[in-house]
């Protein structure tokens, strides 16, 4: 029994929605009626979708599931930590492209540091979780070490060496590693 009717309102408010960020401040203002029909007309369909969600048997997002206090924080934590890598991995590859004058291909494998903090630090910690059955000390040292290491590449410049940008990308990648893999 599939929730269509839950399924197509929440694509269709997010679509509205993710349309209007790729246009705003472009194509038109922030404060435009453009803006408040987008806004105001993905915020109807999300909560049209809260309704039918309510309702149906087998809904697409079981609202009873998000309700409860540890699988919320563990969503809000890995939509967190999901905007900090993607968002971490496409800020660097501009900035060693723009800032640096890197080619693409070069841009990429300078975020190896940052790959490779995420490749080790989630195969260790997976290991060490396996063993002691203890999950809740990893995610939190890892996000300890994110913070630390979004920290050191806030005083990235264009200037820096590029050994300090590396380190800061791998520790970026030993937290996202030790926190995504736990929280998903």
């Amino acid at each position: 029994q599939v929730d269509y009717l839950g399924a197509g309102l929440i694509a269709a408010g997010v679509s509205v929605l993710l349309i209007w960020v790729s246009f705003v401040g472009n194509s038109f203002d922030w404060l435009s009626w453009q803006t408040a029909v987008m806004v105001a007309g993905g915020a109807v369909l999300l909560a049209l979708a809260l309704i039918v969600e309510r309702k149906v048997r087998e809904p697409v997002v079981p609202l009873h599931i998000i309700t409860q206090r540890t699988p919320a924080l563990a969503i809000v934590a890995s939509l967190a930590v999901g905007m900090a890598m993607f968002g971490g991995a496409v800020f660097l590859g501009q900035y060693f492209q723009v800032g640096r004058g890197y080619s693409p291909t070069e841009a990429g494998l300078l975020t190896i540091p940052l790959m490779g903090g995420v490749l080790v630090s989630s195969t260790v910690s997976g290991r060490l979780i396996s063993r002691s059955g203890r999950i809740k000390p990893y995610i939190v040292a890892g996000t300890i070490t994110l913070v630390i290491g979004f920290l050191g590449l806030g005083t990235v410049d264009h200037a820096s060496p590029l050994w300090l940008v590396g380190v800061a990308m791998a520790i970026v990648g030993v937290g996202v590693g030790m926190t995504m893999q736990n929280l998903v």
